[in-house]
């Protein structure tokens, strides 16, 4: 059982691996980067949102974020706009240019994601809907379990 174990975690990591390196090579016409498109998604989901926001979203700090859209101001792909309900507050838009990509890049995605089900029967997706449903969530489980360690370094007790 080990075994079989072993090699169903290295498949899951291989395809997640081999999944963005399509993705970024079939990508790389837009000039954007891997965590840039996910900023780019978010933007294109949640119109005129603030920096706050879309760092809680992301779970990494607002500074991270401001990273993210500096670059992505820079390429003309959003821009800050102050907030008509509060001038101390910006909120972040894409541009006619950032909705291009936006656009693009989900044409890419569906066309990637396509190919990889592809020959894929329906009870096929079924079982692998609910293995994934189970890993997601013994992961939930896993967080909120006390008796884990918090990082790789912790001793166990």
């Amino acid at each position: 059982m080990q075994e079989k174990r072993q090699m169903a975690e290295e498949k899951f990591r291989r395809i997640h691996f081999e999944h963005r390196r399509v993705m970024e090579k079939k990508l790389e016409f837009t000039g954007v980067f891997h965590s840039q498109h996910r900023v780019l998604m978010y933007l294109s989901d949640h119109a005129g949102c603030s920096q706050k926001e879309m760092a809680d979203a992301h779970h990494i700090s607002t500074a991270a974020i401001a990273i993210h859209l500096k670059k992505l101001e820079k390429a003309g792909l959003v821009e800050r706009v102050v907030d008509s309900a509060d001038n101390r507050c910006n909120v972040i838009t894409l541009t006619p240019k950032g909705r291009a990509v936006v656009e693009q890049s989900r044409r890419v995605f569906a066309l990637v994601d396509d190919f990889m089900f592809r020959d894929f029967s329906g009870d096929e997706l079924d079982a692998f809907i609910l293995c994934l449903d189970k890993m997601l969530a013994n992961l939930a489980l896993a967080e909120s379990q006390e008796d884990l360690p918090r990082s790789a370094g912790a001793a166990s007790t």
